[in-house]
């Protein structure tokens, strides 16, 4: 498969049409050259050529599997979660069907995916995830002409009720069943991730260089242009986690995703959390959100640390701030008892 910087670069009489692979949909060296021959023949003919001429080449009765395919390379290939949106697009699938054609799916087809999902156990925010999913997918073959319309997507009202968080005694169970477990790596990566706030897919892109003066430095996207970074300052534990691996070449913890979801799944069954929805890796950033704003830290700092995009992300941990009404009524009272004198 070629790169999304693959181009189709056609002059005709000093006319000139040059556009990207990804912004034509197309995937294939095949699709490019047959592309090329018709916008050649066209601009011999005058016509005037727009990017939906392509879709004329690649849009007929496309299945689902071929979508997702397309979707993934113009939008997710060069993403950091971009495996997880290719996860997820499988999931989907294996509901709607690989085979099923898109312009067959609407909101009848939308609605059988949520109902199956909520026969699943999915939160309406994992819902919704899915819903975003098919949604991307759905809006790549609009705006390219391979379906006539878009299902207009209803999504799930979440409930903003309390946010899970993992109490000392809950984390010290887990990181003490992984290490009787001789599972040193996770129960380290476990206490690394709550110190630190970060996201699973943050925390193994680290590497040695990333440590820096007792804090680290959590790129967003490493190998881009416009690149965006954080500092997060460790904890005493943290940085001897760090301090630990320092030796290692290549990443700092050395655990796929697979091995974190099976290590985790087979925890949360030894300490018999099958019933409880948030019992997730997840979970652990918000144990480090909730702790750090119980103990006093403010909203705009903790958005800062965890790497919020807006601050209304992390104003859900607003209602954990250590009594921060009786705070607020504390100065409104005044300091000494004051006397009119007539």
């Amino acid at each position: 498969m070629k790169n999304a910087k693959e181009k189709i670069s056609v002059t005709v009489n000093g006319v000139r049409y040059r556009k990207t692979w990804s912004a034509l949909g197309i995937t294939s060296q095949v699709e490019a050259d047959e592309a090329t021959k018709r916008i050649r023949a066209s601009l011999l003919r005058g016509d005037k050529i727009t990017d939906f001429i392509i879709s004329d080449i690649i849009s007929e009765d496309i299945n689902l599997k071929e979508l997702y395919r397309r979707t993934a390379s113009a939008y997710w290939s060069s993403t950091n979660h971009g495996a997880d949106m290719v996860k997820m697009s499988e999931l989907i699938m294996s509901i709607i069907g690989h085979n099923t054609l898109i312009k067959n799916i609407d909101l009848n087809v939308i609605d059988n995916l949520i109902a199956s999902c909520k026969e699943q156990g999915n939160s309406d925010a994992t819902i919704n995830r899915k819903l975003s999913n098919i949604s991307k997918a759905l809006t790549y073959a609009y705006k390219r002409q391979l379906i006539d319309k878009k299902p207009q997507v209803e999504w799930r009202k979440e409930n903003k009720g309390r946010i899970r968080f993992f109490t000392h005694e809950e984390e010290l169970k887990i990181t003490s069943l992984l290490r009787l477990q001789s599972q040193d790596e996770m129960a380290d990566f476990v206490t690394f991730l709550i110190d630190t706030g970060l996201r699973r897919g943050e925390a193994l892109r680290l590497i040695p260089e990333d440590f820096i003066d007792n804090k680290i430095i959590v790129w967003e996207k490493r190998h881009t242009k416009n690149r965006k970074s954080r500092a997060v300052p460790l904890t005493r534990r943290a940085q001897k986690i760090l301090k630990d691996r320092e030796h290692r070449t290549g990443k700092l913890f050395k655990l796929t995703r697979t091995q974190i979801r099976d290590k985790w799944n087979r925890v949360r069954g030894h300490l018999n959390y099958h019933d409880d929805p948030h019992f997730v890796l997840h979970t652990l950033r918000h144990t480090c959100a909730s702790r750090l704003v119980q103990n006093g830290i403010t909203i705009q700092v903790v958005k800062e640390w965890l790497g919020h995009s807006s601050l209304s992300v992390t104003l859900r941990y607003a209602h954990l701030s250590k009594d921060s009404l009786g705070d607020a009524v504390a100065a409104l009272e005044p300091k000494e008892e004051v006397r009119i004198v007539a």
